[in-house]
């Protein structure tokens, strides 16, 4: 038998929920694996990809690893990325000697709205049998799947940044989560926050939450600007309580922060330390669309609209996809 037949077959039987024969079939291909003959057959992060399922709305992949994995994560799209991205966050995977079962989106449109636990489960249920350790995450549109899809994996570990989903999902009520789960958002932020009281609050029974005040929908990115989104996901996959401990001056690295914070600050009217906060987001981030954007509406309220227009042709001239910038360019013009 050849290297190539082994490590196929090892799949084949994952696949199909046979542990004995997937875990005899890998090892045999760990045995006739040469790291410089097979050099071609793995991506750069050690993985051969297969696609089990696929529809004209989702595709269903499976990621296996080079080696024999200890576990298995499942992973989902955010609203920004399709099939034709990379999953979401491999980066802090691709170290962890874990398999992958990714849900992907063929169409940006596509919130998984027909999907439920039953036919997940029902799609998963065999390659999930194989393994003794599972994992589920993701942030946004991901991090509310990993919440609702990934509730139905056999012990499964949940890490979920800022979970909502806004699409065409509609539900009456989210369904009880007893696995452990782990969520880090920013309940300042009124999408957010109020998704979370209304709809997550009292369906998680092992819930750990990790308030990040003025980070924003965007957790992640936030956590990465503080130094602490590696920390994040190594504890997670160790199977240890997550553990945010940084100085609270890190925060000012951050341009999600100094963005959100000049949010917070104009609403309250705030103007003089609003305009000092966007203006540092700026120069962390100089490209940032929506602190150009957030810098305009605070040059606006104080009464300086060609300012305020400047920061937005400045946006649209690098090229931002934020709809409210050229409909509120438009409006400022015309007064």
């Amino acid at each position: 038998m050849q290297f190539e037949e082994a490590f196929h077959l090892s799949v084949e039987k994952i696949l199909q929920g046979n542990r004995e024969q997937a875990h005899s079939f890998e090892q045999c291909a760990q045995a006739l694996y040469d790291s410089q003959k097979h050099a071609d057959f793995f991506s750069v992060d050690g993985y051969k990809k297969y696609i089990v399922h696929k529809t004209a709305n989702y595709t269903l992949e499976f990621y296996k690893w080079q080696g024999i994995a200890r576990g298995i994560v499942a992973a989902f799209d955010t609203v920004e990325l399709t099939v034709d991205d990379p999953i979401f966050s491999t980066y802090y995977i691709n170290n962890q000697q874990l398999d992958i079962v990714a849900l992907r989106r063929n169409r940006i449109d596509y919130y998984y709205e027909d999907i439920s636990q039953a036919h997940y489960k029902a799609l998963t249920a065999a390659i999930f049998k194989n393994y003794n350790k599972t994992f589920a995450y993701g942030t946004s549109l991901a991090g509310y799947c990993a919440l609702y899809l990934g509730a139905v994996i056999p012990s499964v570990q949940i890490l979920a940044f800022s979970p909502r989903n806004l699409g065409k999902q509609a539900y009456k009520q989210f369904p009880i989560v007893s696995a452990p789960v782990t969520l880090l958002l920013d309940i300042k932020n009124v999408t957010d926050g109020r998704f979370y009281e209304e709809n997550l609050k009292n369906t998680l029974l092992q819930c750990t939450v990790l308030a990040l005040p003025y980070a924003g929908h965007r957790v992640p990115l936030y956590l990465k600007e503080v130094g602490q989104l590696r920390h994040v996901f190594e504890q997670f996959f160790a199977e240890q309580p997550i553990t945010l401990e940084f100085p609270r001056s890190r925060r000012h690295e951050s341009a999600e922060y100094m963005m959100n914070l000049a949010r917070r600050l104009r609403r309250h009217q705030h103007y003089k330390w609003a305009l000092e906060a966007s203006e540092h987001a700026l120069r962390l981030a100089p490209s940032l669309d929506r602190a150009l954007y957030e810098q305009a509406l605070i040059l606006h309220e104080i009464g300086d609209v060609a300012a305020a227009i400047t920061c937005l042709e400045e946006a649209i001239e690098k090229g931002t996809t934020l709809l409210e910038i050229p409909k509120t360019l438009a409006l400022f013009r015309a007064e």
